[in-house]
């Protein structure tokens, strides 16, 4: 999901295919700017994210996710209703269940090693 956040009038949308590349922050950029509504769009090219400040009485935060759907800017969109679960926010979670179970087990293989050592040495 590239979706980031929302707040009415404004939204910021992740955009993997900007992340470093000018040409194509350009190119969404001007798409953009031709809506209807849209005010202003501010894009980090470090980040790979868009920043849209939109009229919010004239046009919707969703209208413009699924504006940039169809151009196929971004993968998804949620309904209005949907908490935003970003991909890498799920995988970092599993990363790091991952990671506490790993570290879980060597705790307990050396808890169990260490009085076992004791005891060859004395």
């Amino acid at each position: 999901m590239n979706y980031i956040h929302h707040v009415p009038g404004r939204i910021r949308v992740r955009i993997p295919r900007i992340k470093k590349n000018a040409v194509q922050a350009e190119v969404v950029t001007a798409f953009l700017n031709s809506l209807p509504s849209v005010k202003t769009t501010s894009v980090n090219l470090l980040t790979g994210s868009v920043l849209v400040e939109y009229q919010a009485g004239a046009v919707t935060g969703m209208a413009i996710l699924t504006a940039l759907r169809e151009r196929r800017y971004i993968d998804s969109v949620l309904d209005a209703n949907s908490a935003p679960v970003s991909r890498p926010a799920v995988e970092s979670l599993g990363q790091k269940a991952a990671r506490a179970l790993f570290w879980y087990a060597v705790e307990k293989a050396v808890e169990r090693s260490v009085p076992a050592l004791v005891a060859a040495l004395i």
